[in-house]
């Protein structure tokens, strides 16, 4: 037995001598910077001073065995197997098949199958953090806004990692093997779609313009009821167009009056049986603020195509729809005229 370092061949040897209950073992340490010259000219000391008559069997733990053979040749008379990638369980092994009193051939034939590295890669148990990637084609900043956004609207909903990275690391590197062991990524959703491969991508506009349930529920399938993906895609529809309004308001508390818009929102649907597309949500709550703020004003629209006919034909829909924004009234001291009225209908029924 034969090894490199200070006493690793003579510990090897040592242990498996006790195990195996005899001195199978004879242990010769190399220092670390020996070369293949030395561990031959080992060898061949040891056949000069021990008789080998059935053989010799060397057990190494690195270096060519082909090369060592040729350092030999000329000086052995006797056959030598050579085992290397020593190791105390291979050890073991050719003891237990020494002590059975097998043939050098023997012993090689049972330890081509058994010197096989045995390579196990462990991932670790504890489940990987839910996550969804956010990126943006024009840079990392609006990537980062995605990522507020839908914080915003997970909040005490669902607990998950959102990571803005950027789109061109995204696009050129993907996502690599260590990244994916610790999150299970449950979509990429931007502005441009990255093409990762076996990555589901969501367009942000899709969800906001489309229908955003849908959209959702594919992403927080298992994950969310469906009540909850509501609950998460109005909080959505809501922060987009708060973003959107705060562009155009300037005197109104755009918290307050997008709160009051989200309740006339919900009871739009529950009294004209209404399911409100994303896009619809959006521009209500556009329309609406920014018609409170002309109002206030005093730059409201007096002017609406056949005015009195419109209302005559719809007249349910709109007293509906005077009803329920009635409330923003007293508390702006405004008076929502009959053709800002109409607007809002046209929102909530024309394609």
């Amino acid at each position: 037995m034969i090894a490199h370092g200070y006493a690793t061949a003579s510990s090897i040897a040592n242990v498996c001598n006790r195990m195996l209950g005899n001195a199978v073992f004879t242990s010769i340490d190399m220092p670390v910077e020996s070369t293949i010259f030395d561990i031959s000219e080992k060898v061949v000391h040891y056949l000069q001073e021990y008789s080998v008559n059935q053989g010799l069997l060397v057990l190494v733990d690195m270096g060519s065995l082909n090369m060592i053979y040729e350092q030999l040749k000329q000086s052995i008379n006797q056959p030598i197997l050579f085992i290397d990638q020593l190791s105390t369980p291979l050890a073991l092994e050719v003891g237990n098949l020494i002590q059975q009193d097998r043939s050098l051939n023997e012993i090689a034939e049972n330890m081509k199958e058994v010197v096989v590295p045995n390579v196990q890669l462990y991932q670790p148990e504890k489940s990987k953090k839910k996550a969804i990637i956010t990126t943006c084609f024009s840079g990392l900043g609006v990537a980062i806004q995605i990522q507020k956004l839908l914080y915003d609207c997970l909040e005490g909903i669902l607990e998950v990692e959102i990571l803005p990275i950027e789109f061109a690391d995204l696009q050129k590197n993907g996502l690599s093997e260590a990244f994916l062991s610790q999150y299970d990524i449950l979509s990429v959703i931007g502005t441009n779609d990255v093409h990762i491969p076996e990555m589901k991508f969501v367009y942000l506009e899709n969800i906001i313009s489309g229908n955003g349930d849908t959209q959702l529920k594919e992403i927080f399938e298992n994950l969310l009821s469906e009540a909850e993906i509501r609950e998460v895609n109005d909080r959505l529809v809501k922060n987009f167009s708060l973003i959107r309004v705060l562009e155009s308001l300037t005197i109104l508390d755009t918290k307050r009056i997008m709160e009051a818009i989200e309740s006339c929102i919900q009871d739009l649907e529950r009294r004209l049986d209404l399911r409100l597309s994303n896009a619809r949500k959006v521009a209500i709550y556009v329309h609406v603020a920014c018609m409170v703020e002309r109002l206030i004003r005093h730059a409201e629209i007096t002017d609406f195509p056949d005015l009195e006919q419109f209302a005559f034909d719809h007249e349910k829909e709109i007293r509906v729809i005077q009803d329920i924004f009635s409330v923003l009234e007293p508390i702006y001291s405004v008076t929502i005229p009959l053709e800002e009225t109409c607007y809002i209908y046209n929102i909530l029924y024309l394609d």
